[in-house]
C-alpha cells in the first residue's frame, strides 16, 4: 500500500514523541537493544522510528501506549484503550479500540459483519440497505 501524507506526518509525530523518552533511557543507562526491545522491535527499526522515516505497527503504538505513555493521533482520529477507564487485565493489553461512527439520512437498514481476511486481518462488511418510499 502506497503512503499517504497522514502517514508521513504520523510517523514523524511518532519519532518526535519517542525521541524524548529514547533520551531518558540512555541517560538511565539502557541500551539502545533494551529500549528497542520496550516497544517490541529491533535496534535498526528504532533507529527508523526515531528519525521519523518509518510508520509504527498497532503492536508497536500498543506497547509505547502502554509503556510510555504515548498516544498520537492519526487524521484527527485518537486511538484509545481501555485502560483509561478500568483496571488493565491481560485481555485489554491486546486490545485496542478504534472509535468511529456511522450516519446515515432517512429509513432504512443495514448489515454489519467482521470477517476474518487472514490469521490477524479483519474485514468489517458494512451493507446498507435503503426503503424505497
Amino acid at each position: 500500500m502506497k503512503r499517504t501524507p497522514e502517514d508521513d506526518a504520523f510517523a514523524a509525530q511518532f519519532g518526535r514523541e519517542l525521541k524524548p523518552h529514547y533520551d531518558a533511557a540512555k541517560t538511565r543507562g539502557k541500551t539502545d537493544a533494551e529500549f528497542a526491545n520496550s516497544i517490541g522491535v529491533e535496534r535498526a527499526q528504532l533507529e527508523k522510528y526515531l528519525r521519523g522515516e518509518s510508520v509504527p505497527a498497532i503492536r508497536t503504538l500498543a506497547l509505547a501506549k502502554r509503556k510510555l505513555g504515548i498516544s498520537i493521533p492519526y487524521g484527527g482520529v485518537l486511538l484509545t484503550d481501555a485502560a483509561r477507564r478500568r483496571r488493565m487485565n491481560q485481555e485489554d493489553v491486546n486490545q485496542m479500540k478504534f472509535p468511529f461512527e456511522i450516519r446515515a439520512e432517512g429509513p432504512g437498514a443495514f448489515d454489519l459483519k467482521v470477517r476474518p481476511v487472514s490469521a490477524r486481518r479483519f474485514a468489517l462488511d458494512l451493507i446498507v440497505k435503503r426503503s424505497r418510499g
